[in-house]
């Protein structure tokens, strides 16, 4: 049996995903032109509910160029993925 050392989070990084989550929830009700909601999970939560395999999990990756180069993923369930796709491609969403 092996045991991994949990990964500290520092209170910088934690102001910065709350900074990030926030930016991602205006930006989304800009697009959708209503409230979005959008949370973020601790790991463990998320590891939780991933172990305990109640609903199929989708990864989502975003790949941006030019003056904000770089790449974010984002974890979520089915539920959640289908209307952010649906947002994201100018579809109609349907919750």
């Amino acid at each position: 049996m092996t045991t991994e050392t949990p990964i500290s989070i520092d209170s910088i990084s934690i102001l910065l995903q709350s900074i990030w989550v926030d930016c991602f929830r205006s930006v989304l009700s800009k697009i959708a032109e209503f409230p979005i909601k959008v949370e973020s999970e601790k790991d463990e939560e998320f590891a939780a509910a991933d172990a305990a395999g109640d609903k199929p999990l989708v990864w989502s990756l975003f790949a941006v160029s030019k003056s904000l180069n770089g790449e974010m993923a984002i974890q979520s369930d089915e539920s959640a993925a289908l209307p952010l796709a649906q947002l994201l491609m100018s579809e109609p969403v349907c919750l």
